[in-house]
């Protein structure tokens, strides 16, 4: 049966006709005119009687101005699919679920983490806002979650497991710990071991006293040295991958925490031939003699900390090295990196480094501090001897402090020069070239910090703490997975396209009085390209409730 338009003297009339078969041939049968097609009151009627047909059909659905009793929300769905299916191809919603079995929860708690995760990914903010949030967007099982469940499930994640160490008091096992070694380890082989670890610290201050253990004032690389804070450590793995977040108290020093991250990664994992990568900052003698005894045979690459050490220094100060005449790395794109291997010491290779850009960086700085003191000479300097910059470049002579010429000759040694020590059997061009994968921390920290609004911290209890940081170590390890899996497929966008265009995707839910059904929006720009590389289909245009 079908509607058509027939043309019967002179005029056109709009008729419903049934269509069916007599003796091998086709016939069909006027079963209802609607009237002449001129006539604009046929048109009303044409609008009632679809209306009033659909409550009978299966699969259709009509929307009509002369009915305007319509109920309509938008539901996002985009990031919601592309995110929970890395969500379950990493392992993270299974083994959130097996950790909260243990206690009993009577609300979902991976569903809880899942949509505190999601928030960091596309929006940041508070919790309270997270619980807002997530109303415009389509999301299975958060039924009935509210604010309270979301800060019961960050704490659960910072939730102790046992004691700490003796030779590492600060680290304690949490909850945290078993979900970061079973996603981890999910894809590994057997026998897989690390190659290279890469590791660097950071630190987030709070809004508020931050925990009976964790809030301390320390060395903040935020600038807020009047704010009590946390150190975080991250280490990633040779592919760039995230294996594991710590936390510290924020007074712990840099140089106090690679033995005991590196003696973790060993219990946590059971890997122990591995390489360490990781900045000057975390160097100190025992640290180096702690490794140069270790009898597992474990390997390092350590910035040097080059005005500290006697060797280093004496040689950079005694000779001026001829650039030109070293071999050097040209990185395309990048700067040329010069290095020269040197002899300072039994058992130990030291590895000069220099870039031209970066001399100029240092010269120009150290010019312009030279240049402000200058120009402050007649005043009273003491006032400036707290300041880093400046009081490399100041000495004490009795009460007075005065520029220290010599130390503003000597340090024209320095620029562009950083020295690396390692006991690998690595050449000394693969040393530099691990040695400056250090970035990839570098970029998790810019990325935990600025895209996902980790700091400032409001939380005042240590499980939450540490579950807060926990969720952006979350976000990172999805956003991770996402960006290579558009590398696999040969697709460049930036973090900003992706997600304004998955949150383009989304169903209009429409309840018109007699059928409820969604309509999906079109899938703009990368979108399909996204879902494409991650493996999910996009979803019907049009879905019967």
């Amino acid at each position: 049966m079908f509607a058509r338009r027939k043309k019967v003297d002179n005029h056109d009339y709009i008729q419903i006709v049934y269509g069916y078969r007599e003796n091998g041939k086709i016939k069909q049968r006027t079963v209802l005119s609607l009237g002449r097609a001129d006539d604009a009151t046929i048109y009303n009627k044409i609008d009632s009687l679809l209306y009033s047909l659909q409550k009978f059909s299966q699969n259709s659905a009509v929307l009509s101005t002369k009915h305007q009793d319509i109920d309509s929300q938008l539901k996002i769905i985009g990031p919601v699919l592309i995110f929970e299916r890395l969500w379950k191809n990493l392992g993270i919603g299974e083994a959130i679920t097996k950790e909260a079995k243990k206690c009993k929860f009577k609300f979902n708690v991976e569903r809880a983490v899942f949509v505190s995760v999601l928030h960091r990914l596309l929006r940041t903010g508070s919790d309270l806002d997270c619980s807002q949030w997530m109303k415009n967007y389509e999301i299975k099982g958060v039924e009935g979650l509210e604010l309270q469940h979301l800060y019961r499930a960050i704490g659960f994640l910072g939730k102790k497991t046992g004691k700490a160490r003796k030779d590492a008091p600060s680290i304690i096992p949490r909850v945290k710990d078993q979900i970061e070694e079973s996603i981890y380890t999910r894809e590994l082989e057997i026998f897989s071991e690390f190659k290279m670890v890469f590791f660097d610290t950071t630190s987030l201050y709070f809004e508020g006293a931050g925990g009976k253990e964790l809030g301390k004032r320390g060395y903040s690389k935020d600038y807020r040295p009047d704010l009590n804070q946390v150190v975080v450590g991250a280490l990633l793995d040779e592919r760039g991958i995230p294996i594991c977040c710590e936390v510290f108290p924020g007074n712990t020093a840099d140089l106090k925490t690679l033995i005991p991250i590196t003696e973790r990664v060993k219990d946590r994992f059971g890997f122990w031939n591995f390489c360490i990568v990781a900045d000057r900052g975390m160097i100190s003698n025992p640290t180096l003699e702690h490794f140069q005894q270790d009898s597992s045979g474990m390997s390092f690459i350590l910035g040097c900390r080059m005005r500290k050490d006697v060797l280093v220094k004496n040689y950079l100060q005694s000779r001026e090295i001829d650039w030109e005449q070293e071999e050097s790395i040209n990185r395309a794109g990048k700067e040329r990196i010069f290095y020269k291997e040197v002899k300072l010491k039994e058992e130990q290779r030291y590895i000069i480094c220099y870039t031209e850009l970066q001399a100029r960086k240092d010269a120009q700085a150290r010019e312009e501090i030279v240049s402000q003191l200058l120009d402050r000479e007649k005043e009273d300097l003491k006032s400036l001897v707290k300041n880093t910059g400046y009081k490399r470049y100041l000495k004490a002579s009795g009460k007075k402090v005065e520029i220290d010429s010599d130390k503003i000759q000597s340090e024209a040694a320095y620029d562009g020069i950083w020295v690396l020590q390692t006991n690998t059997n690595l050449s000394a061009e693969e040393v530099v070239l691990r040695y400056k994968d250090l970035w990839q921390v570098e970029y998790v920290f810019r990325t935990m910090k600025s895209a996902f609004d980790t700091r400032p911290i409001f939380h005042q209890l240590d499980e939450r703490i540490i579950g807060h940081i926990f969720c952006s170590f979350l976000a990172l390890v999805l956003k991770k997975e996402l960006i290579s899996l558009l590398d696999k497929n040969g697709y460049v966008f930036t973090w900003r396209q992706i997600i304004d265009d998955l949150n383009s995707l989304g169903y209009m839910e429409v309840d018109n009085g007699i059928k409820k059904f969604k309509i999906r929006s079109n899938a703009v720009r990368c979108t399909s390209k996204i879902f494409s590389a991650v493996g999910v289909a996009i979803p019907e245009s049009i879905i019967m409730l």
